[in-house]
């Protein structure tokens, strides 16, 4: 299921007559059936002139970050920290390096391969 990227809505799944909140739903629903070892937070939040969707993992069966990086390809040198939290999306999944770099981090060949 896709509904609104950063190259406008698409997919089977969207209707412009459903509310952000149908449209969570929905994600909900999909990343369940699709991921059902993982556990997602799916959250809308509104605000003037718009609103917004956000998508946490927040458990998984598998390593997220490949932690043998030490520092990202500008010389960003990880800490543990750098290991909690990663803000990804659509289009930075889209153009992944082979090595797994996505948008400053390192992702496991496993969270790579579970996204294509």
């Amino acid at each position: 299921m896709r509904n609104y990227t950063g190259h406008g809505w698409q997919g089977s799944n969207y209707s412009p007559s459903l509310t952000t909140k149908e449209i969570a739903k929905l994600i909900r629903k999909n990343l369940k059936e699709e991921f059902p070892e993982c556990k997602f937070s799916v959250q809308c939040k509104s605000f003037s002139g718009g609103s917004e969707i956000m998508v946490a993992l927040m458990k998984a069966p598998f390593e997220v970050f490949n932690k043998d990086f030490k520092a990202d390809k500008n010389g960003n040198v990880y800490t543990e920290d750098s290991f909690k939290y990663a803000q990804l999306n659509e289009f930075s999944f889209s153009h992944s390096y082979d090595d797994g770099y996505n948008n400053g981090h390192y992702l496991t060949m496993e969270v790579c391969y579970e996204y294509q």
